[in-house]
């Protein structure tokens, strides 16, 4: 809801709910996180919960250093960072990587598709990508292990330098994804539809 939908108010406005701080349920003091980690996704997929989050330990951006992790919880509070031996950082498999040495994790948007006609292996869907020359798109059966759809950026335009959101909308039947721009100089938002995850309509603002 906004004020674009609303023919008039008189004497009321729109306020959103002032978030309240509670109690820290994670915190990024692995030896492999840090300070710059952040970009958090939470999805629920049947009795568990997912927290995706990008790692970046230290303030420079290389496809090494700036990777996809996920931790796991049966009721949202108690965290676990599960051994997934998928991808070998600073010598070891023993981490919770799910995407690594992929300048997609710097904001990939992860989704669980809500579309009832879903292909079982790309059950869970994200999109991702820093800057030129636009965004991938990936899939995965578990929302563990993941591959790139197709080796093309899907999205073009846009500046995709923040985290982005995507989600099947069940009442247009399709894809909807928003992201930001930059126009005049000023940030603005941006959102485009796909009915297959790979073929995007010209983004609109």
């Amino acid at each position: 809801m906004d004020h674009y939908l609303i023919d008039q108010m008189n004497d009321v406005r729109l306020k959103l709910h002032p978030p309240q701080p509670r109690e820290v349920v994670l915190r990024f003091n692995q030896s492999s996180e840090g300070l710059y980690s952040g970009y958090e996704t939470i999805l629920k997929d049947n009795d568990r919960f997912r927290f995706y989050y990008r790692v970046l330990a230290e303030a420079k951006h290389d496809l090494d250093t700036e990777v996809t992790h996920v931790s796991e919880s049966e009721d949202g509070i108690h965290w676990a960072r599960p051994k997934l031996g998928i991808y070998e950082i600073h010598g070891s498999k023993e981490n919770n990587v799910v995407l690594a040495r992929n300048r997609s994790c710097h904001n990939l948007a992860l989704v669980i598709d809500a579309n009832p006609n879903y292909l079982p292996d790309q059950r869970y869907k994200a999109l991702g990508g820093a800057g030129k020359p636009g965004l991938l798109a990936f899939a995965s059966s578990d929302g563990l292990h993941w591959k790139q759809i197709r080796d093309e950026p899907v999205i073009t335009q846009g500046a995709f330098d923040s985290q982005n959101n995507v989600f099947w909308s069940v009442s247009g039947k399709q894809h909807v994804f928003y992201f930001r721009i930059l126009h005049q100089g000023v940030r603005w938002i941006a959102c485009t539809t796909s009915e297959d995850f790979i073929h995007w309509t010209d983004p609109v603002s």
